[in-house]
């Protein structure tokens, strides 16, 4: 009885330990989050607002604000989507433009690709787009809270509410709200399948499969997220995936074929019903759309984001920061840190490092490494601050990376912008004034190697172990005798 009571205060002990940690590091975060943006407050205040533009807007281009969505749903209305301006989102996501098309006057749809701006003036497709955007950011804080709800109790769930609010206003969700990239409705997909995936609940469970089906059809990348589901030994569920994933990313191509252009047998009724108004014109020299598609993506990943780039967080950019023009030798590092990331994810024994290590995959890909994507980043940060495990020394340098990320950091030096462009152009670099973007490739780079040390670490401890406990059985099968003298001599010791 005093053993179990005594174990049973160890364990009490323990959690109490665990929990101070965690909300140590909760409060950390928080502090640091708040103390820049109150910072970002004040110069924003003191400069008329430039401050604030400068860290967040880029150019200060007016006239390219939320242009990501208008762009698309000029291309969404349009008969030739995927032949125009060789666009690569999958029709899935073109049927969303489509939708909002509908919803706005056809002469702005319609307008010429230099007079876009027009579709930016319009007060209807503005409040359209504000919509979209409260609908993307409020189910994100939700979900945020619903996990956070999990993993906590009592006054703890203040921690879920307050994180919650502050990753609705983090640098990469601001970054992608301002761009009007549909990136963040992806990112909503697929936070619901990471975190409900488990769910006992089998309706919301097979909710969340669909779920991430529809994250892959915005955003195609986010598909890789299904191998969790193979990491888990879940192959019956991991078909399941694939079946929705066919309905929702392939089954939309039907509604992007000139039927008008196929065999006569295809009776008027059905090529109407299909083609809806002729959405895609098929190219002469394009068999299908698929094939465009697929060219289309070709090129995006061979010619976008080849040279050093501060809004990407690919690690091509250390390669290209020391060797402008040593395009295949930052190719071959790529690859060989998404299989590195591929592998540890498989043997990862912490779910978050496992989820990070997956959007590493993502985020690692030139063309796809735009600094907004790091929104998917919030998915396993969220699993690493409600993790119910013991926080050691490691997880805080984990944090402090997450905090860098994350957080909108204040451009300090604005009054001395002059002095930090003669600096960067002597290094032969154009100057950015958004040090989140400066610092976001060193960061994220930083924290993938840390990540994968600790798991190669972990692995290379779990053969030394098996090794071990094989020779010691070994032993025992060969000399009986001197092993229990062993073990007698271990116990008196």
């Amino acid at each position: 009885m005093n053993n179990k009571k005594k174990n049973s205060n160890d364990l009490t002990l323990n959690n109490t330990k665990k929990m101070s940690v965690q909300k140590k590091m909760f409060v950390f975060f928080v502090v640091f989050f708040v103390a820049n943006i109150f910072i970002n407050i004040v110069l924003s205040a003191a400069s008329g607002g430039d401050s604030w533009k400068q860290m967040l807007f880029h150019n200060g281009n007016s006239t390219d604000l939320y242009m990501d969505f208008f762009n698309s749903i000029r291309d969404g209305g349009s008969e030739d989507v995927y032949s125009a301006r060789n666009n690569i989102y999958p029709p899935f996501c073109i049927l969303i433009f489509r939708f909002f098309s509908k919803l706005i006057n056809p002469s702005l749809v319609s307008t010429s690709f230099g007079q876009r701006f027009q579709l930016q003036l319009d007060q209807l497709c503005m409040m359209i787009y504000i919509i979209f955007a409260i609908v993307c950011v409020l189910s994100l804080a939700r979900l945020i809270e619903s996990y956070g709800y999990r993993y906590s109790s009592g006054k703890n769930k203040l921690r879920a509410n307050i994180l919650s609010f502050m990753m609705i206003v983090s640098y990469p969700v601001m970054f992608c709200l301002e761009r009007g990239n549909i990136l963040i409705l992806s990112v909503v997909f697929a936070m619901f399948f990471i975190f409900f995936k488990d769910s006992d609940n089998k309706f919301i469970k097979e909710l969340s499969y669909i779920s991430l089906a529809m994250s892959a059809g915005i955003k195609i990348y986010p598909a890789v997220f299904g191998l969790t589901l193979i990491i888990e030994k879940k192959y019956k569920e991991a078909l399941r995936l694939l079946f929705y994933g066919f309905i929702i990313v392939v089954f939309p191509f039907v509604f992007f074929i000139d039927f008008n252009s196929l065999s006569a047998s295809v009776t008027p009724y059905i090529s109407s019903l299909l083609s809806i108004d002729k959405l895609v014109i098929v190219n002469e020299e394009t068999s299908s759309v698929l094939m465009k598609i697929l060219q289309n993506l070709v090129k995006f990943a061979t010619t976008k984001k080849t040279s050093l780039n501060f809004s990407s967080v690919s690690i091509q950019n250390f390669i290209f920061f020391f060797d402008r023009d040593n395009t295949s030798l930052a190719n071959i590092v790529c690859v060989i840190t998404e299989f590195f990331a591929l592998f540890c994810a498989f043997f990862s024994k912490k779910e978050w490092q496992r989820i990070f290590l997956l959007t590493y995959l993502m985020l690692n890909i030139p063309s796809a490494s735009n600094s907004y994507a790091l929104s998917f980043i919030i998915i396993p940060f969220c699993m690493f601050m409600f993790a119910n495990k013991k926080y050691v020394k490691r997880d805080w340098l984990y944090l402090i990376c997450y905090s860098l990320l994350l957080t909108p950091l204040p451009t300090f030096w604005y009054y001395y912008q002059d002095s930090a462009k003669d600096f960067f152009e002597s290094l032969n670099l154009k100057y950015n004034s958004l040090l989140n973007q400066d610092i976001a490739t060193v960061v994220f780079q930083f924290m993938f190697f840390i990540i994968v040390f600790e798991v190669i670490n972990s692995v290379l401890n779990g053969i030394k172990k098996k090794k071990k406990n094989k020779n010691a059985i070994q032993k025992i099968h060969e000399y009986p005798d001197a092993a229990v003298n062993e073990t007698a001599e271990d116990n008196a010791a």
